[in-house]
């Protein structure tokens, strides 16, 4: 079995976020809408991805649509934090 540390996968920090440049927080926001948008297919769309989606069970199907949400709220506050932090940085610049 094939063991993974999930930490790795885990939504960064703002403090981490505060360490990129501006360039690297707009590449994150993209890469993170583009997540969004694949994640709202699994929940629309399972099959697509899951093409044995029928056969799982009810417990499991709520297991993967609950961590896809999941996966969209933590996507979503990463982009929330860059996003603050651009502006507070162009606001700094300004002063």
């Amino acid at each position: 079995m094939l063991k993974a540390n999930l930490q790795f996968f885990a939504r960064k920090p703002a403090v981490d976020l505060a360490k990129q440049n501006n360039k690297q927080l707009l590449k994150g926001i993209k890469s993170n809408l583009k997540n969004i948008k694949v994640h709202e297919e699994k929940i629309s769309n399972p099959m697509k991805y899951y093409p044995n989606w029928n056969e799982l069970s009810s417990k499991v199907k709520q297991g993967h649509i609950k961590h896809w949400k999941k996966e969209i709220a933590n996507f979503k506050q990463s982009i929330h934090d860059s996003t603050n932090i651009i502006k507070r940085r162009k606001n700094n610049e300004n002063k």
